[in-house]
């Protein structure tokens, strides 16, 4: 039984592996894709800009654009509620 296990982790090392990153890479670029594709007011909507889209995926290599666009638009959106001169109230008192 330990072999037939064996044999199945190496398969699934060698073949499943690689095509799960495979479908997950293809689904990210058409995720961006679809980013592009949006106007520069929804993309502002949604806490990004244009020049996030290519940046993520840019700086991403084989990692996930759309998780560092999630996290930016996280950013921003946490920097907007909280302006500057509120948080600088929150910390003198």
């Amino acid at each position: 039984m330990a072999h037939i296990a064996a044999k199945s982790s190496l398969l699934s090392r060698l073949f499943l592996l690689p095509l799960q990153r495979f479908a997950a890479t293809r689904r990210d670029r058409r995720r961006v894709n679809e980013l592009l594709h949006l106007s520069d007011s929804l993309l502002r909507d949604i806490g990004i800009t244009r020049f996030d889209v290519y940046s993520a995926v840019r700086s991403t290599g084989n990692g996930s654009a759309s998780a560092v666009l999630a996290g930016v638009a996280r950013a921003r959106i946490a920097a907007n509620a909280n302006p500057v001169g509120e948080c600088l109230e929150l910390k003198a008192a």
